[in-house]
Order: C-alpha cells, then sequence, then structure tokens
C-alpha cells in the first residue's frame, strides 16, 4: 500500500458522513466513454446497504444496474475518503425520517475504506470538466532535447492528473499502441488562465476502452531540465489545488 493511503473500519467514518449527508462522487471506469463520473449525497446505512440519493451525471450516465462496480469518493472533516462497492438496488425508497421519503440507490457496505493521498499527491479527476487536450511528441532515442521535423505528433484528453503523472484518453486514430516506459514531450493548457505546461513523461500503462476505438494511457513525470521542471511542476499543483477547493465548495 502507498505511504500516503490508510485504510480504515468503515463504521465511523460511514456513520459520520451519512449524519451529515456528505457528497460523494461515483465513477465507473474502462468502459465505452472511459470515466463516467455522478454525483450523489449520502442518505443512510444498515448492515448491508449504504443508501444514496438518485445520482446525477457528468456527461454520458453511470451504468447502475444491480452488481455493477462503482468507485466512491467523498471529503469528510477535510480528509479524502473512497471505497470500491457494487450496486445492490438501482431503484428504491430511502426512508429519511418517519413522514419523509425519497427515490434512491442503495450500494454493497464496504468492510474498509481508504484515506486518500496527501494533499500534494491528489489525483484529481477531470474528466467531468470541459475537455482539456493534452499533445504529445515522440521523443528520439538517445537525446531528449533533439526534435526533429519528422517526429511522431499525437493528441489526446485528460482524464486525470497529479503531481506525479497523469491518465489520459487517445484515440487509436490518433495512436495504435502504446509501449511501457516510452517517452514523449507533452503539452497541456488549463482552463481559467491556470497556466500551460511542457513535461517530459513516460508511458506505464494501458488499456482498450470505447469498444477498442481508444487507449487509456497512464503517464508518470519525469525529471528533465530541474530550472524549468520546478516551475511546470508548481502549475500542476496550482491547478489540482484550485479544483480540490470547488470540489469543497460543492460538497458544502
Amino acid at each position: 500500500m502507498d505511504a500516503a493511503t490508510k485504510t480504515h473500519n468503515s463504521g465511523e467514518i460511514l456513520e459520520a458522513a451519512c449524519a451529515r449527508n456528505a457528497s460523494v462522487e461515483l465513477h465507473q471506469f474502462g468502459i465505452a466513454d472511459g470515466v463516467l463520473v455522478a454525483r450523489s449525497r449520502l442518505l443512510g446505512l444498515d448492515d448491508r446497504c449504504v443508501y444514496l440519493d438518485t445520482p446525477k451525471s457528468y456527461g454520458p450516465p453511470l451504468s447502475l444496474d444491480r452488481g455493477k462496480i462503482v468507485s466512491v469518493f467523498m471529503l469528510l472533516s477535510g480528509k479524502r475518503h473512497e471505497f470500491k462497492s457494487r450496486v445492490v438496488q438501482p431503484r428504491c425508497t430511502v426512508n429519511l425520517n418517519a413522514s419523509t421519503t425519497v427515490r434512491g440507490i442503495s450500494l454493497s457496505r464496504p468492510k474498509r475504506i481508504q484515506e486518500g493521498q496527501r494533499r500534494e499527491d491528489y489525483r484529481i479527476l477531470v474528466a467531468a470538466l470541459d475537455p482539456i487536450a493534452v499533445h504529445f511528441h515522440e521523443v528520439p532515442e538517445g537525446d531528449v532535447n533533439q526534435c526533429p521535423v519528422d517526429i511522431v505528433r499525437f493528441s489526446g484528453r485528460l482524464i486525470d492528473l497529479s503531481r506525479g503523472g497523469f491518465c489520459a484518453r487517445v484515440d487509436v486514430t490518433e495512436r495504435a499502441k502504446f509501449a511501457p516506459d516510452e517517452e514523449f514531450f507533452i503539452q497541456c493548457r488549463f482552463p481559467e488562465d491556470l497556466g500551460e505546461i511542457t513535461r517530459l513523461a513516460c508511458a506505464r500503462h494501458s488499456c482498450s476502452i470505447a469498444h477498442g476505438e481508444a487507449h487509456r494511457v497512464g503517464f508518470r513525470f519525469l525529471p528533465w531540465c530541474p530550472k524549468f521542471t520546478k516551475p511546470q511542476e508548481h502549475i500542476v499543483v496550482r491547478f489540482c489545488a484550485e479544483q480540490e477547493r470547488q470540489s469543497i465548495r460543492r460538497a458544502k
């Protein structure tokens, strides 16, 4: 387990979160649209299930059929928590009190909940935002500072981001395959005038999504020129921190 991640018994955390009707994000990965995201609120729990308000999707809706796996992320007392669960009932009636009921869904109650990473290492999901383009060009063998005019260039779309790396969707029409540790220079401009980065990165893993029409590729940032890389890292941290502040404001 990563040193920045702690695992807790779920009971006290879920009870506190339900008492506050904490906001949560539901994510599904590796399906046709890459990463699907929805927001909801915790309404209650019992020995078997956690009950949520009917999720509201950003973009294409999640697949919430019985048995489908979802990842649940929430903020509680300034800390991020996450757990994996399965859909028990896609539609159910939730009793808020003796006289009030609402429509919602139920998920299997997790035994363990992970406390998220240190703030500076948060992996921020950006797939729910307006699309952020990532532009790649291959690094020539032997010298990363060379940039031949015939170098291969292609583009993708940012899925998530942290200080240490990012994940992107790349259509197969842009690039057919990725090899582990293959290096690229990447360029990315963040919205709201939060800056632009040019970083050296290497592919770490990839999988096929969108019925084989695209790749979901994880990249790790690599050290390059220290005087250049450090300000670029600050831009990434600043963008991630701003997204985290917006997430906290939405949760209140």
